[in-house]
């Protein structure tokens, strides 16, 4: 029964303890917890069933609470034998004209399906067998002549003996049956006399095996687009399996996901037949491992890949666009790989995610908003913004200016009143259709900003408001 052994370190916070788990259907079981300093557990601890393949993993803790998984197999396996040589049968008849001489060995199959046989060795100078090679169902047992080579009756007593093996189990399983034949002499020989005899008691020979090492290796080939940066898949993959030496195996897997490692969630393990597409998005891994046809059982190897279909999503608010919004109203966000890189244009040049719409002078304008993921997926995002001459407008960037303390100093208040007095005076105007007298309320409205500039409105949001008025004023004189 194997060990399992491991070694565990931790260069930050120390290492504080190592768990031993068992998967099983109905949920995984912790057989063992063991300190830093213990390395090695012996599996025949466990109740193990005769041919029955089993999955472990090791969860190791460190002071800080970090943890590492380590998956593996066991298929539990005595060297039981299916080859056996019966030797009740074994037996030697001679006839007074020396025919039908020899001995016969009953050959069986004590496991399932067929097993191939041949002769690997045959000592004794007056032995010669039937038969060189063959196969041996459960139910048909095959009985193996060995007979004189001379074709002659042996004077004295022979020895020697065969040596059989499984020709289809690279395990190099073989048995050994000695032989013997016994000469008896009589001073009357009548018409059928048992003169040679069988000289091995009654018993049945079992094959017995030299275990050999594992010698495939199962290779996962994955086929996929990757991103620039070689981290996400942008395509679904195609996952093959292929051994190192191509023999024959049966290859299983199962993916998993972070979460469900956390959660000790049990996943069945599916048998490959075929290359297959796999499509599911995020961060994943894959366990695989392979059987050959004795019983040889690879380690759990795995594998850990990331896909990424997915293009961000950018979402604004139109009714978000306009003077009286301090910032672009704006969401983007990536489900998957998450956002690598934001850019935002007005007007195709660049600006920062916190640009002010109240800086744009009157008119239509375009945003576009792109945004790249970790997975080279890109979304542009356009959208039209139309500034209307309006003096609502003004009245909303003048309250804006304010509320970011633009309009400072004693008497700030007073100034935004006054300033609110000029703009309303001028909005009752147009809608009157008293076209001249809204431009002169304008040109107050535009000489009292000016007055308060830099003592008591900043430099620019100064210069935006008189734009805008004139702006208006231009527009209003040109109707006229």
């Amino acid at each position: 029964m194997p060990t399992i052994e491991w070694y565990f370190r931790d260069v930050d916070s120390g290492p504080r303890i190592v768990q031993l788990y068992q998967v099983a259907d109905d949920g995984d079981s912790n057989i063992a917890a063991f300190l830093p300093e213990q390395t090695q557990y012996t599996l025949a601890n466990l109740p193990l069933e005769q041919g029955k393949a089993y999955q472990f993993y090791l969860v190791a803790y460190d002071n800080a609470g970090n943890t590492t998984r380590q998956e593996f197999n066991f298929y539990y396996r005595e060297a039981t034998p299916r080859l056996a040589v019966n030797t009740t049968q074994l037996s030697g008849m001679i006839s007074p004209t020396g025919q039908n001489y020899g001995l016969t060995l009953s050959l069986m199959n004590v496991g399932t399906g067929k097993v191939a046989w041949e002769v690997a060795r045959l000592e004794g100078s007056y032995f010669q067998v039937s038969a060189l090679q063959g196969e041996v169902s459960q139910s048909s047992p095959l009985t193996l002549y060995i007979g004189d080579v001379f074709g002659a009756l042996p004077t004295r007593d022979e020895t020697g003996y065969i040596i059989l093996r499984e020709s289809n189990n690279p395990k190099n399983c073989t048995v050994k049956v000695n032989l013997a034949i016994r000469v008896i002499k009589k001073t009357q020989i009548p018409t059928y006399l048992p003169i040679v005899m069988g000289g091995i008691p009654t018993q049945a020979h079992f094959v017995t095996c030299t275990e050999s090492p594992q010698t495939f290796r199962t290779q996962l080939l994955i086929s996929g687009t990757l991103s620039s940066s070689q981290e996400w898949y942008r395509t679904p993959l195609t996952f093959t399996f292929v051994t190192t030496p191509p023999v024959s195996v049966t290859t299983f897997y199962r993916f998993t996901t972070l979460q469900m490692v956390t959660n000790r969630q049990a996943i069945n393990w599916l048998q490959y037949s075929q290359p297959f597409t796999f499509s599911l998005e995020g961060n994943r891994a894959i366990h695989y491992y392979s059987e050959d046809n004795f019983g040889n059982v690879e380690p759990v190897q795995t594998a850990t890949f990331k896909i990424d279909l997915t293009t961000p999503i950018v979402e604004i608010d139109a009714e978000r666009l306009s003077r009286c919004d301090t910032a672009l109203g704006y969401t983007i966000r990536d489900l998957v790989s998450g956002l690598h890189d934001v850019v935002v244009t007005v007007d195709g040049v660049p600006v920062d995610e916190d640009f002010n719409l109240m800086y744009l002078e009157l008119g239509d304008h375009t945003v576009a908003i792109t945004g790249t993921d970790y997975a080279d997926w890109v979304t542009t995002f356009v959208q039209h913004i139309p500034l209307p001459a309006d003096v609502a407008g003004i009245i909303c960037t003048k309250h804006i200016l304010f509320d970011l303390g633009e309009i400072f100093g004693p008497g700030a208040q007073g100034i935004v009143n006054s300033l609110d007095a000029k703009l309303e005076s001028a909005q009752n105007s147009i809608e009157r259709g008293q076209i001249h007298t809204a431009i002169n309320q304008l040109e107050a409205f535009i000489h009292e900003v000016e007055a308060q500039q830099a003592n008591h409105i900043k430099l620019a949001g100064a210069e935006r408001m008189i734009a805008d008025a004139r702006t208006i004023i231009a527009i209003l004189q040109a109707g006229n």
